[in-house]
């Protein structure tokens, strides 16, 4: 029996805290769980010696990855219950751990897009 330890359908954590692992268990479930889009962004950016990426250019790299958050969002059945693979808020807390002002539209995203 899964039991449910947090109060919001999104994971967050470090690399390697096991997320992928519990949304693929919730899947195998026959869960609704969003597949991470971090991950996939970063290896097609690399693919590409493209400069998006978060070592880089932290800023240009969170805004691509709040528009796609926000895409895969709004393409969830919000009428059902959905497991996210890290969410905007995560965004904001890596904005801010690397010492940088939080642009706005991160916070009104995370108002607007809730979780």
């Amino acid at each position: 029996m899964l039991i449910p330890i947090f109060l919001s359908p999104f994971f967050s954590g470090g690399p390697g805290f096991g997320k992928t692992s519990i949304l693929t268990e919730l899947r195998k479930r026959g869960h609704n769980a969003s597949e991470e889009l971090s991950r996939q962004f970063i290896k097609e950016e690399m693919e590409r010696a493209g400069t998006l990426l978060p070592w880089v250019d932290r800023l240009g790299y969170s805004e691509e990855i709040l528009k796609r958050r926000i895409r895969q969002y709004e393409d969830t059945a919000l009428n059902e219950l959905w497991f996210f693979d890290r969410g905007i808020p995560d965004l904001i807390a890596y904005i801010h751990k690397d010492g940088l002002d939080v642009p706005d539209m991160y916070c009104e995203a995370a108002k607007k897009y809730r979780y």
